[in-house]
This record gives C-alpha cells, sequence and structure tokens, in this order.
C-alpha cells in the first residue's frame, strides 16, 4: 500500500513539473511580430537620368594681379565674397610714392628743432598730396576664390592680389561611369542638390573622358542661374536628363533605405512566409515618389515593405497589414 502510494506521488509531481516546462513554449509562441505595410514591385515608364555625386568648381580662375611694383592699402572682400564687375575690390599705390611718404614721416620722426619740425610736416603733406592711388576692380560679376595679401602688403609687378572664378566659369563637377555617359550631350537639362535646401536648374556644358585607369566620364555643369555666395568645394548630387524614356522596374521612394557612409542601397523583401530579406539594389531614376531598381532576386510583383525599414533584421517574421 505504501509503495503504491510513492508511485502515485511522484506521477502527479512528474505531471506537475511537465505542465511548468511547456508554459515557455506557449509564451514563445505568442511573441507579437512587427506590424509593417507592403507593396509590390512594379514595371512603370520613367524618364531617363542619370545621378552622380559631385562638387562645385571653378573651370576658370581669374587672378586679379598688382599693375606694378606696390603697396595695398586696403583691401574689401574676402574668400567667398561676391563681387561685381567694376566694383572696386582694392586700393593699392605705387612704390615710388610710398617711398616717398615713408621718407617724410622718417624726417618728421627725427626732426629735433621747430624749424625741422616744420619742414618735415610741410614734406610729410606734399608726401601725401603726391600719391598715386589705383583701384583695382573686378572684371566680372563673381566669386573670391583667393586672397593672397592684407592691407600693408608690398608686391611686385604682376603678384596675384586676389583670385576670382567668374560666374560663367562656376560649374558643378562630377563623374559619370562610362557605362552611363554615352549619351550625356552639352545642353541637356540637370539638377543639382548641395545640402543648402534647394535644387538648382543647370545644364550639360561638356562632357570629357578622363584618363589614366579612372573608367568614369567628367561632366561641368553650368547653373542656369549662379549661387548669390556659391560655395565653392561643396559636394551634392547631380541629376542629367537625357530626354528618353525606359521601361523599369519600380518601387516607393520609402522602400529604399539609403545608406549615408557608404552609398549602398537595400529593399526589405517578404517572402510566402513573410519573412525579411533584405536585398541590395542600384536605384534608377526617380518619378511620381517611385525610384527604378535593379538587382539580384528583384522582379515584378515581389512584395517588399514600405515602412519602419530600420527597425527589421534579415530573417525576421513580420505581420502584413491590411
Amino acid at each position: 500500500m505504501r509503495a503504491l502510494y510513492k508511485i502515485l506521488v511522484y506521477s502527479g509531481l512528474g505531471a506537475a513539473l511537465a505542465g511548468c516546462g511547456s508554459k515557455p513554449a506557449a509564451d514563445s509562441a505568442a511573441i507579437p511580430r512587427p506590424e509593417v505595410h507592403v507593396a509590390r514591385v512594379e514595371s512603370r515608364s520613367f524618364l531617363e537620368t542619370v545621378e552622380a555625386p559631385g562638387q562645385w568648381k571653378a573651370s576658370v580662375e581669374t587672378v586679379l594681379p598688382a599693375p606694378f611694383e606696390a603697396v595695398v592699402e586696403s583691401i574689401a572682400v574676402g574668400i567667398g565674397d561676391s563681387v561685381r564687375r567694376g566694383e572696386v575690390l582694392a586700393w593699392c599705390r605705387t612704390a615710388e610714392s610710398d617711398a616717398v611718404l615713408r621718407g617724410a614721416e622718417m624726417m618728421k620722426r627725427q626732426a629735433n628743432d621747430a624749424r625741422g619740425i616744420q619742414d618735415a610736416e610741410k614734406a610729410l603733406a606734399e608726401a601725401r598730396a603726391s600719391i598715386v592711388h589705383v583701384p583695382i576692380t573686378s572684371p566680372a560679376n563673381g566669386t573670391v576664390l583667393r586672397r593672397q595679401v592684407d592691407a600693408g602688403s608690398r608686391l611686385g609687378p604682376g603678384s596675384e592680389l586676389l583670385a576670382i572664378v567668374t560666374d560663367d566659369a562656376l560649374v558643378f563637377e562630377v563623374r559619370v561611369p562610362v557605362s552611363e555617359s554615352a549619351g550625356i550631350r552639352p545642353g541637356m537639362e540637370s539638377t543639382v542638390s548641395d545640402g543648402d535646401g534647394s535644387v538648382r536648374s543647370a545644364r550639360v556644358r561638356s562632357s570629357l573622358p578622363t584618363s589614366g585607369g579612372d573608367q568614369s566620364t567628367l561632366v561641368w555643369l553650368r547653373p542656369v542661374a549662379p549661387p548669390e555666395r556659391p560655395a565653392l568645394g561643396r559636394f551634392g548630387t547631380a541629376v542629367i536628363f537625357t530626354g528618353r524614356n525606359i521601361t523599369a522596374l519600380a518601387v516607393p521612394d520609402t522602400a529604399v533605405v539609403e545608406d549615408d557612409l557608404t552609398g549602398a542601397s537595400r529593399i526589405a523583401v517578404l517572402d510566402s512566409s513573410e519573412v525579411v530579406r533584405w536585398v541590395s539594389v542600384r536605384l534608377g531614376p526617380r518619378a511620381d515618389h517611385a525610384r527604378a531598381v535593379t538587382g539580384a532576386g528583384v522582379k515584378q510583383g515581389t512584395l517588399l515593405v514600405v515602412d519602419g525599414l530600420r527597425a527589421l533584421l534579415d530573417g525576421m517574421h513580420v505581420a502584413v497589414r491590411p
């Protein structure tokens, strides 16, 4: 009887322990899945574009030299300042005038009696009156690129005072892969975005294959209206419109995640079990909040996530919102 009692007790304890062990499995199955909105990859027509990074540069520098041996009296502009054609940027005086002025000033410092002081003051007044002041003016509308001098600087003939980039020499320079540059022609419309909050209209000025092992084409874009204060050297992105229509696979803009550091782009597609799989894609033209894409495994009708992308991990199960 006592043996039978022990068997019953141990059996009940085993059942209780088994029940406790099964509880975590039930809780695990109840873990909620992130809810996401989805769309499908579709085929649509785009106006073909070529997109490439670049920066503002000067196609030609205009150097303002000293016209003779001179001393800089004053200079009114600095790097980045906008200048207008005919504007006085600096004043210089001839070396001869400066020598006479310095001699008169020394004469006054050395005068030690009333007659000597009177003669020195007269000589100083005459020296000041005879100074030849020469203005340095801007030859065109543009922006100061370099400033080599300050007030008091002494210059030899032809020495550089300033360098400016004229408005017609301001370009946005991009390097386009040779595989994408064949159709680019001077005069094509384009846009430039450089982080200042606006998109600037431009046109292709020229394109020229680079030399050496660089498999790219150097393209210069000229802004339709130059910025009031262009930031030479500032980086941005150019979009060139080739004028041709293409048919390509398209996804919503919100479905694309771009890495700011590497420039790589990805989309999150779903399989039949609603499991996330990240796919690398190459971006094409943009139109009406949609973006052309190409990539291995991207096909028309593929289901993809369009929101909450940065919280999703590869292999994660999700729940599709109705």
